[in-house]
C-alpha cells in the first residue's frame, strides 16, 4: 500500500510512517556530518580496515577529501598481499636473500630495491589473478626479488653453498647455455610474480602455442634466470622436510624459457628430482614433459 493511500485510509499509521522517515533522514544527515568532521588521521586509520576494492570503488567517490585520504600510500601499504590474494604462496624478498645468501661474496646488491606500491600493485594483481590458470591449483605463485648482479653462474654457486638453509643439488647445465647466458647479470634489482607450477594446458604444445597461451593469460614466458632462481631459492629457504622442489620429476616437469641458444633452441629448466635441478635444451616443439610458467614484472 502506497503512502498516499495509507494517509487516507489509515491516518495514524501514515503519520507514524512519515515521522519514522523524517527521523531516519535526520540520523543519516547527522552521521554524515559527524563523519565529515573526523580528522584525517582518524579517517586514515578507519580506511586501513576497509577492503581495497571498496576503498577504490566506493570510499574514494564520496568526496574530494575522502579520495585524497584513501589514496595515501600509508593506507595501501597496510594491506598484506598474501592475505588479500590466497594465490600468493611465497615471498622471496630482501630478507630471505640476506638470511640465506652471502650477498657481497657473490657480487649481489639489493640496495637499489624499490619499495612495493600497493596502490598500483593490488589493482594489477587483481587483474592478473583473474585470468591465470595453473596446472597445480594449490601451488600458487611467488613474489620473487631478483638482486642486482645475479647471474646463472653465481646462482649455481649459491645453490651449492648457501649461507643458511638447504644445500641444493644442481644436476647439470649445458655448456652452450653457460656460454651464452651464464654470465648475463641483472643490472638493477627488480621483482616478479612467477607461477610455482606450469600454466594449465601448456604441456604438449609447440613453442608458438605456448607463447600464445602465455599472452592469453596476460603474462610473459620467463627467462631461465628467474625460473632457476625461483626453484633454487625456494628449496634453499624451505622449512619443510624434505624441502619443496618445484618443477620436479613427479611428474617429469620442465619449464620452457624464452632464452634461445644460437637463436634457435629454447632453454628448458626443471626436472628437480633427487639428482638435482637441470637446465638443458629441447630440440622438439612437441614434448609432454615441457610446459610453460607465467611471469609478471611488478
Amino acid at each position: 500500500m502506497s503512502l498516499e493511500v495509507s494517509t487516507y485510509v489509515y491516518p495514524n499509521d501514515a503519520w507514524e510512517f512519515i515521522k519514522q522517515q523524517v527521523e531516519k533522514k535526520k540520523s543519516q544527515h547527522l552521521s554524515s556530518v559527524l563523519f565529515n568532521k573526523l580528522p584525517d588521521e582518524l579517517l586514515t586509520l578507519i580506511f586501513t580496515c576497509i577492503h581495497p576494492k571498496e576503498l577504490a570503488s566506493k570510499i574514494s567517490l564520496v568526496c574530494k577529501n575522502w579520495k585524497l585520504v584513501a589514496s595515501q600510500k600509508y593506507v595501501w601499504d597496510s594491506f598484506d598481499l598474501k592475505n588479500l590474494f590466497p594465490l600468493i604462496k611465497n615471498v622471496i624478498d630482501k630478507e630471505v636473500w640476506k638470511k640465506h645468501v652471502a650477498l657481497s661474496a657473490h657480487g649481489l646488491n639489493l640496495d637499489d630495491e624499490q619499495p612495493l606500491d600497493n596502490r598500483t600493485d593490488i589493482p594489477e594483481l587483481t587483474k592478473l589473478f583473474a585470468s591465470i590458470k595453473l596446472e597445480d591449483e594449490d601451488s600458487g605463485v611467488t613474489i620473487l626479488t631478483m638482486p642486482k648482479g645475479l647471474t646463472l653462474n653465481e646462482l649455481w654457486k649459491i645453490a651449492e653453498s648457501p649461507l643458511s638453509g638447504n644445500k641444493t643439488a644442481c644436476r647439470s647445465i649445458w655448456d652452450k647455455i653457460t656460454e651464452q647466458f651464464g654470465g648475463l647479470s641483472v643490472t638493477n634489482t627488480y621483482r616478479v610474480v612467477i607461477t610455482n607450477s606450469l600454466l594449465k594446458g601448456s604441456r604438449n604444445l609447440s613453442t608458438t602455442q605456448q607463447q600464445a597461451l602465455v599472452n592469453k593469460m596476460g603474462c610473459e614466458m620467463p627467462e631461465v634466470l628467474p625460473v632457476s632462481t625461483l626453484a633454487i631459492l625456494t628449496y634453499i629457504s624451505s622449512p619443510k622436510s624434505p624441502p619443496v622442489r618445484l618443477y620436479s620429476d613427479d611428474p617429469p616437469t620442465y619449464v620452457r624459457c624464452s632464452n634461445k641458444v644460437d637463436k634457435k633452441y629454447n632453454v628448458c629448466a626443471g626436472g628437480f628430482a633427487l639428482a638435482g635441478f637441470d637446465v638443458h635444451l629441447n630440440f622438439d616443439n612437441d614434448y609432454e614433459f615441457i610446459g610453460v610458467a607465467g611471469l609478471w614484472k611488478l
